[in-house]
């Protein structure tokens, strides 16, 4: 008997997830809904970004901290905009990434800060920060380094003052790494 129950009801569900698995949304006359159309950003926002912008925006990024960044050539003709909040001793820049082929611009903003081997910190550590911290991820490097990075993906439109905030977040996350503790 318990047999034949657990079947019927393996029966049923497999025949309810096969009749919803195929419904499908008809307007009256036998058409499907099209997608909305997608509007144009807002004048003054920033849609791709270029390395000036970058720098330009990021100098102002914390208050108090002269931030004098430079464009350096990185990968494949996309640039790196350094991000010298830390100090000489920690390699911090923004990586452009997902850039248009013509240099017109990129899609994505890589913050980065290389703050070499830390013996300290170990995989329970890196754990425990990840999954706390979901903004600012720390990763080694195969050499032992660790490395705290956060994306901005600026492909819908960003103010550069939004640029600005997100350069001080970084940094105020990533400084909060000073005393993190993870729990056991």
């Amino acid at each position: 008997m318990n047999l034949l129950v657990k079947g019927l009801l393996a029966f049923s569900c497999t025949a309810f997830v096969a009749t919803t698995a195929v419904a499908q949304i008809l307007l009256p006359g036998g058409t499907t809904p099209a997608p909305a159309p997608q509007s144009a950003p807002a004048a003054g926002l920033i849609t791709k970004a270029t390395p000036q912008q970058v720098a330009q925006a990021i100098s102002g990024a914390v208050s108090g901290t002269k931030i004098t960044p430079q464009i350096k050539p990185g990968n494949d003709g996309t640039s790196i905009v350094t991000f010298p909040v830390w100090g000489d001793q920690v390699y911090s820049a923004v990586s452009l990434e997902n850039c248009e082929k013509d240099n017109s611009g990129c899609y994505v903003l890589e913050f980065f800060a290389n703050f070499g081997k830390q013996p300290s910190i170990d995989q329970a550590w890196i754990n425990g920060w990840n999954n706390q911290y979901y903004a600012a991820r720390v990763a080694p490097l195969p050499n032992g380094e660790i490395v705290f990075s956060a994306d901005l993906m600026v492909l819908n439109g960003v103010t550069p003052d939004y640029i600005t905030s997100f350069a001080g977040f970084f940094k105020k996350v990533v400084d909060n790494s000073s005393t993190y503790k993870p729990t056991k």
